[in-house]
């Protein structure tokens, strides 16, 4: 489907004035699905015309593109000149043409604009942890977009901070690889059991939307779902507070429930991997 630009510019400014200036934003975007632009069929500058148009919309606010690339969980090095963003398009565009702009964490790390200071590229341990990229959006006021799909990887911040039972933190050690230098590096996070026993569901979302922590608007032919990231981690640490599984699917609640008459509650590396 054909759509013009100014369609996509006025859909995103519709969004945009109701976010305050300076405000950080982080874009989980399937650009595919905002249609075909019409100014944008040249292949040869297309991905440069989506970076012009998120400048645009921007509104000169720091912005995140997520650059995420999971090679390091197995080779244990991140190079950064090398291994780019396998998260869509603008991912891997981004990735190769501002490495200087990228968090230097690996696997969950960002393309940041008019960053200004507001984040420390430096790798951290704990990626979705207090002091990582996601801690900082939400503390200093930032907004999470989601534009076609519905990726929405600030919720593990909320799960890691909390923690949750239903992951379990895994430790992996190895090498940044940057500017000629080679970093030891560690790299935290909690993951999934095996076997597909954490899917989750989008309850979070339909609740979000009706307490209006989460709003929706139109993006072209697709839809637009977007939200202040402290107002989401509250909601949904709440939620947890009050059911541990509010975020699964009922499949996995009982999976989750047969794994932990198994293995022990909360789950943990030396019980469930050993």
């Amino acid at each position: 489907m054909d759509v013009p630009k100014n369609r996509i510019v006025a859909d995103f400014m519709n969004v945009m004035k109701d976010i305050p200036t300076g405000a950080p934003l982080l874009f989980h975007t399937d650009i595919a699905s905002m249609g075909l632009i019409e100014e944008f069929k040249n292949r040869a500058s297309m991905a440069q015309n989506y970076e012009d148009l998120m400048d645009e919309v921007s509104g000169g606010r720091p912005y995140l593109i997520p650059t995420f690339n999971y090679d390091y969980c197995q080779t244990g090095v991140f190079d950064l000149a090398k291994d780019f963003g396998k998260v869509g398009a603008l991912s891997k565009y981004y990735s190769k043409k501002y490495p200087h702009l990228r968090t230097r964490t690996p696997v969950f790390n960002f393309v940041i604009k008019n960053n200004a200071s507001v984040f420390s590229l430096a790798p951290v341990v704990k990626c979705y942890g207090y002091g990582s990229t996601f801690d900082t959006l939400r503390k200093c006021g930032g907004y999470v977009i989601i534009i076609g799909n519905l990726s929405n990887t600030f919720a593990h911040h909320a799960e890691e901070t909390l923690p949750v039972g239903y992951r379990y933190s895994k430790r992996f050690t190895g090498k940044v690889l940057w500017e000629g230098k080679a970093e030891d590096t560690e790299l935290e996070f909690r993951v999934r059991p095996r076997g597909g026993a954490v899917i989750y569901s989008e309850m979070d979302i339909t609740d979000a939307i009706g307490e209006g922590i989460m709003r929706k608007s139109n993006c072209g032919p697709t839809t637009m779902i977007w939200y202040k990231a402290s107002e989401y981690f509250d909601f949904i640490q709440r939620k947890l507070k009050q059911d541990e599984l509010y975020m699964l699917d009922e499949s996995s609640k009982k999976a989750i429930q047969t794994l932990w008459s198994r293995h022990g509650k909360p789950l943990s590396l030396q019980k469930y991997e050993s």
